[in-house]
Parts: structure tokens; C-alpha cells; sequence
């Protein structure tokens, strides 16, 4: 292998691959070999090899560290969860029944746009998972209420068991959070030009609909007793968001430069709000137990 090595090192991408298989035809069971094949086709511009190579050699010490962070160089390299995806489910082919390798397929499913094979991969996890271990029912609540899959999410945190509310606090922070900066950075685009008033529009229907999903969830969801002034906080909080979005609408269809005031302040309003219901709880330990 030190020739190969050297032809790398030296700039002869193929002259490597080339010495590097030669060692692997005479110990074939070495990882060393293919992790060097690996990064040699990945030196060449050739990932879907490298990808492969490392395949085989996960499939020989699936827990060969060398190897795993082979991979997750090359993701950061490619801007892809290629290598992440290939751990996985070589893990996956060595056993079927690790609830740790179907939750982590899913993750990187999920990172990469796969929120349908994310789904099918944390049910497998979960259908695996020891008594008692509800991490997988906490990924696919998360899971769905991305997509606004709210009835879905509520029946995952119910299956969550006792860490269930605090769950879904996350939950709604995360994607309270998201619908006002999507809010705040669709005016900014229009106001700067950087977007059309039809897309100004459309973005804010959509926009609408999804805090309107998020105040309706948040209405279903039942706190503990000594939670119930915090969650009314909440639900204001989530209402005022609501028409935060829905004034925006207006504002896009009327021109009305007092709606666009009445968006900034509701703004603030829901922002205050949220950050009541918080403290509330913080005082109480529940945000620790996220």
C-alpha cells in the first residue's frame, strides 16, 4: 500500500486506485485497503465509488471509526447525506432488527428530503424499540407537525407517554419560529424587490394557512393542570400569529399601509406572549426536561 500512497500523494489518482486493488486482492478482509481505495476515488472526482468502496468496508467492522468519518468527510465535501445514508443502511443489512440504525437512516432520510422513507424508517425504529423507549414516537411527532400533519402529531406525542407536552412545547416554538421569520423575510424580499407581488402572495396564503393549522393544534393540545395559565399564553400567542398571517394577506390584497403596521405589532405581540408562557415554565423545570 505505500506505493499507493505515494502515487496519491503524488498527484497519480489512477495509478493509486490501481496498487490500492492490488492490496485488497491479496488481503481481503483488510479494511486499511478499502478505506484508501475509498479516498482515492474520492480524490478523483469518482464519490459514487468511494461510496461503494467504503460500503464494503463497513460491511466487513461496521463500527470501524476510520471508515464512519470517511463517510462523513464526504458529505461535508459533496453537500450531500450520501455517505450518512450508505452507514446506515449497510447497518441495516447486517441487522434488520437495530432500532438505532433505522432511527439514524431516518435522520439522514429526512436531511435529505425523504420525509416519506423518514416516516417508514422511525416506525421501523419504533417497532424495534425496548419497552418503554418512546424516542422514536418524539422524531416522527416532530416529523409531522413539518408538514403540518397535526392530527398525526398529536396521536405520536400521546404515545410519547409523560414527556409528551413538553414535546410539544418544542414543537411549537420550532414552527412558531419559522412562520414569523418566513413572515419577516417575505416582506423584506418584496420590499427590497427581490421578489413579485404574486409571489409576495402566494407565499403569504400559503403562510396563512400553516399558522392558522398551528393555532388549531395548539387549541387540541392538553396540558397538565399546572400548566394551564402558561398554555393560554400560548394559545394567544399562536392565535396572534395567526393573524399576524392573515393581515399580511390582507395587506398584499388592499394595499392598506395600516395593515402593514397591524403585521408588525402582532409581530411583537405573539413574540411577547410566547415568551411569557416560557418563563412561566422555565420557573417550573419544564423547559429542562426537553
Amino acid at each position: 500500500m505505500t506505493k499507493g500512497d505515494t502515487a496519491l500523494e503524488g498527484g497519480d489518482v489512477v495509478g493509486a486506485i490501481a496498487l490500492y486493488r492490488q492490496a485488497i486482492d491479496g488481503a481481503p478482509l483488510s479494511i486499511v485497503p478499502r478505506l484508501k481505495l475509498a479516498q482515492a476515488y474520492q480524490k478523483g472526482g469518482l464519490s459514487e465509488k468511494a461510496l461503494s468502496e467504503a460500503r464494503r468496508a463497513l460491511q466487513l467492522a461496521p463500527d470501524n471509526q476510520p471508515v464512519q468519518q470517511f463517510l462523513t468527510e464526504l458529505d461535508q465535501e459533496n453537500g450531500t447525506s450520501d455517505g450518512t445514508l450508505t452507514r446506515y443502511r449497510t447497518l441495516i443489512e447486517r441487522n434488520a432488527d437495530d432500532p438505532a440504525a433505522h432511527a439514524g437512516l431516518a435522520e439522514a432520510l429526512w436531511n435529505s428530503g425523504d420525509l416519506s422513507g423518514a416516516e417508514t424508517e422511525y416506525k421501523a425504529a419504533k417497532r424495534l424499540a425496548p419497552a418503554g423507549d418512546h424516542s422514536a414516537d418524539a422524531h416522527l411527532a416532530q416529523l409531522y407537525a413539518a408538514q403540518a400533519r397535526y392530527d398525526d402529531c398529536l396521536a405520536a406525542l400521546q404515545e410519547a407517554g409523560k414527556d409528551g407536552y413538553a414535546l410539544a412545547l418544542k414543537i411549537v416554538k420550532n414552527r412558531a419560529d419559522t412562520l414569523s421569520s418566513t413572515i419577516e423575510a417575505s416582506r423584506a424580499a418584496f420590499a427590497g424587490g427581490k421578489s413579485t407581488r404574486e409571489q409576495f402572495y402566494d407565499g403569504a396564503k400559503t403562510t396563512d394557512a400553516q399558522a392558522q393549522a398551528l393555532a388549531g393544534f395548539v387549541a387540541r393540545v392538553t396540558p397538565p393542570a399546572e400548566y394551564k395559565l402558561s398554555h393560554l399564553h400560548r394559545m394567544l400567542s399562536t392565535n396572534l400569529l395567526a393573524q399576524e398571517a392573515a393581515t399580511l394577506r390582507a395587506f398584499i390584497e388592499t394595499g392598506d399601509s395600516k395593515q402593514s403596521d397591524s403585521v408588525s405589532k402582532l409581530e411583537k405581540e405573539a413574540q411577547t406572549e410566547m415568551l411569557t408562557a416560557q418563563a412561566a415554565e422555565e420557573k417550573m423545570g419544564l423547559w429542562d426536561k426537553k
